[in-house]
């Protein structure tokens, strides 16, 4: 993929990714309705929740199922260009994750469902030329968000040998949001480590 490709392709992936969240969302919220407002319900509140625990098994089962009859979805995972890779959610590392918030809101306040649970579908785009092109991304970015495809974005670039641009889809605040990251070939090495050692450092609060 040569630097030209790069923005344009980009784009496509990111509003098919969105495309795909939405279709998912009409389908899945007919269904399983949500009144909990994600933005305002902090994560001490609902970790120790049989109702809401029970939500979130039925949402992290019914995503498989539509992704693998979704067009979307099976175009981005057979891309000619990068790599495409995503997960659903394990149970135990969302339990992890929520613990840790919760006990996080001891210390710094309260942590909103839409913040903590921001990924229950994740998954990354690895291309080359990526911190290369990252001033013109980021633009790209911003008008996505500006034009209401992308929830938020912002660029982890830290001590840790990790970066990466993590982009968040979210339609309200009553739907999970889905994650999407943009890596650069050259960090995926690095990035992979970086995150294993990220996970376990949140083990250890358990």
């Amino acid at each position: 993929m040569d630097n030209d490709s790069v923005l344009p392709y980009l784009s496509t992936v990111i509003k098919s990714f969105n495309s795909m969240y939405l279709e998912f969302n009409s389908n899945y919220y007919l269904e399983h309705p949500n009144q909990l407002n994600l933005k305002k319900t902090y994560v001490s509140h609902c970790e120790l929740d049989s109702n809401f625990n029970s939500t979130i098994i039925t949402y992290l089962n019914c995503v498989p199922d539509f992704l693998f009859e979704n067009n979307n979805y099976f175009e981005l995972q057979t891309t000619k260009y990068g790599t495409f890779r995503a997960r659903t959610k394990s149970l135990e590392s969302l339990y992890v994750k929520i613990h840790h918030y919760s006990q996080k809101e001891l210390t710094e306040g309260g942590a909103p469902i839409n913040k903590c649970l921001n990924d229950l579908f994740g998954s990354r785009i690895i291309l080359p030329h990526i911190r290369t092109k990252l001033d013109l991304i980021t633009q790209m970015l911003a008008n996505l968000k500006n034009s209401g495809i992308i929830w938020r974005y912002y660029i982890r670039d830290k001590n840790d040998n990790y970066f990466a641009i993590h982009c968040y889809f979210k339609q309200d605040n009553f739907t999970f949001p889905w994650e999407l990251q943009i890596w650069d070939y050259n960090d995926e090495a690095n990035n992979i480590k970086a995150h294993e050692a990220h996970e376990e450092q949140k083990r250890v609060t358990i």
